[in-house]
């Protein structure tokens, strides 16, 4: 600014900035309770990197399937070499073996059928699954 002819304090500029334009304005922190035990899981694909497939050896990426129990934070991580559903389905398989919600695993034959039917997307899946897992866990607390 100066050297357009323009000379302040930095303390009017350092006001200046902070009230027009929100200079070291902090974010307003939004705190979000966690669900009950066992309600809810996070599943998230991430890439690893590459490892020598024993079968064929060769290169070839490599994916995490990523589980993660909202609110025990305990976590499973499933290895694969693609982001198809029957990698997924084989993630969950495995998840949920290692994070005992084996219920899931019974009705998971009658979940795939709309899903292969209307042609769903991997989240899609996913949501409907986790979806339909709540309002059975629900509905069973209900009877009790």
């Amino acid at each position: 600014m100066a050297r357009q002819g323009c000379v302040v304090p930095y303390r009017t500029l350092h006001r200046f900035a902070t009230e027009r334009c929100g200079f070291g304005r902090k974010d307003t922190t939004v705190r979000v309770v966690d669900g009950d035990p066992g309600s809810e899981c996070l599943i998230d694909f991430d890439y690893l990197g590459c490892l020598v497939d024993p079968e064929s050896g060769r290169r070839r990426k490599v994916h995490a399937l990523i589980f993660t129990a909202v609110y025990s934070r305990h976590m499973f991580v499933w290895l694969t070499y693609s982001q198809t559903l029957a990698a997924v389905i084989a993630g969950c398989e495995a998840a949920w073996t290692f994070l005992k919600l084996g219920a899931l695993k019974d009705t998971l034959p009658e979940r795939l059928a709309p899903t292969r039917q209307h042609r769903l997307s991997h989240v899609a899946f996913l949501e409907l699954l986790l979806a339909d897992e709540g309002s059975r866990r629900e509905s069973r607390l209900a009877g009790l």
